[in-house]
C-alpha cells in the first residue's frame, strides 16, 4: 500500500494528539481512582478490608442508611432519654422493644410506662424492661395518649375511652372524671447513645471492601457514578485507539517501508 493511501486512512497527527491529550486530562482523576481501588481490591483479604466497618455519616447517607437525624428522642426521668428509630424503642441507647410511634410517657419511682399505639412498655427507673403489654391483653385498643387524673393516677386514653391503671399496671377500669394529657417532651440525643442505636439497628456500617468495590464500579454514587465510570472505560479505549493511531502513523513499517 502506498504511503499516501495509508496516511489518508488515519486522522491528522495534530487531531490525534489533541484527542489523546484531551481524553487523558479528562479521565486522569477517574483512572487514578480505578487504579488505586483495583489494587486495593486485589489485596483486600491481605489488608483485612472486609473486617473494617465504615461508620462515617457520609457513607451511611450514600448507602441510604439511617442517621442520627432520623432518631426521635424524648425526655424521661429528667435526664434519661427514650428514642425511636423506624419501629424500635430505646432507653439511653439500649434496645427496649418494637414500637411504631410513641404516644405518651408516665413516670414514677417504681414503674414508668412508655405507651405506643398498640402496647404499654413497663420499665424500672433505671430503664430495665419489666414487661410489654400489648392491647390484645388489655380492655382497650388503639392507645392515643397517656395522662393523669386529679389524684395523679395514670390514665390511658384509647379508642374506647379513658382507663385508670392501678399502681402495678395490672388492673384497668373505665374512668369518667377529669384528667390531663401531656405530650412527651423532645430531648437532644448524646452522640454515644446515637452510636449505640445506629449500631443496633443496622450494624457498624458497610465493610470497607464493599465501599471500595462500589467506588471502583461507580455504584457508590448511584446512576451518576456508574455513568462516569462507564465513560472512563470508553475514554480508556479511545486513549488506546488514539495512541495506536499515532504510533501506526509514525511507524515506517506501517507505511510499507
Amino acid at each position: 500500500m502506498e504511503r499516501w493511501q495509508v496516511t489518508r486512512l488515519l486522522p491528522r497527527k495534530r487531531v490525534i494528539l489533541a484527542v489523546h491529550r484531551w481524553l487523558g486530562a479528562s479521565a486522569a482523576l477517574f483512572l487514578v481512582v480505578l487504579a488505586v481501588t483495583g489494587l486495593l481490591l486485589n489485596h483486600s483479604k491481605a489488608l483485612g478490608l472486609d473486617r473494617i466497618q465504615v461508620n462515617a455519616s457520609l457513607v451511611r447517607s450514600l448507602y441510604g442508611m439511617a442517621k442520627t437525624s432520623d432518631i426521635l428522642t424524648y425526655r424521661i426521668h429528667d435526664s434519661d432519654t427514650v428514642s425511636l428509630l423506624q419501629g424500635r424503642l430505646y432507653f439511653n441507647g439500649q434496645y427496649l422493644s418494637l414500637g411504631e410511634s410513641l404516644v405518651g410517657i408516665h413516670e414514677s419511682e417504681s414503674i414508668s410506662v412508655i405507651a405506643t399505639p398498640d402496647a404499654l412498655v413497663l420499665i424500672t427507673r433505671e430503664g430495665e424492661l419489666i414487661e410489654i403489654t400489648d392491647t390484645s391483653r388489655l380492655p382497650f385498643d388503639s392507645i392515643s395518649a397517656v395522662g393523669v387524673n386529679s389524684s395523679g393516677l395514670p390514665i390511658i386514653v384509647s379508642s374506647k375511652g379513658a382507663w385508670q391503671a392501678d399502681q402495678d399496671w395490672i388492673q384497668f377500669q373505665a374512668f369518667e372524671g377529669d384528667y390531663g394529657v401531656r405530650s412527651p417532651d423532645s430531648a437532644s440525643l448524646p452522640d454515644t447513645f446515637a452510636g449505640l442505636i445506629l449500631s443496633d439497628y443496622q450494624g457498624s456500617g458497610p465493610a470497607l471492601s464493599k465501599v471500595i468495590l462500589d467506588l471502583h464500579s461507580g455504584r457508590l454514587f448511584g446512576w451518576g457514578g456508574r455513568t462516569v465510570m462507564d465513560l472512563t472505560a470508553v475514554a480508556i479505549l479511545l486513549l488506546v485507539t488514539s495512541g495506536l493511531s499515532g504510533w501506526v502513523r509514525k511507524s515506517r513499517w506501517s507505511l510499507g517501508k
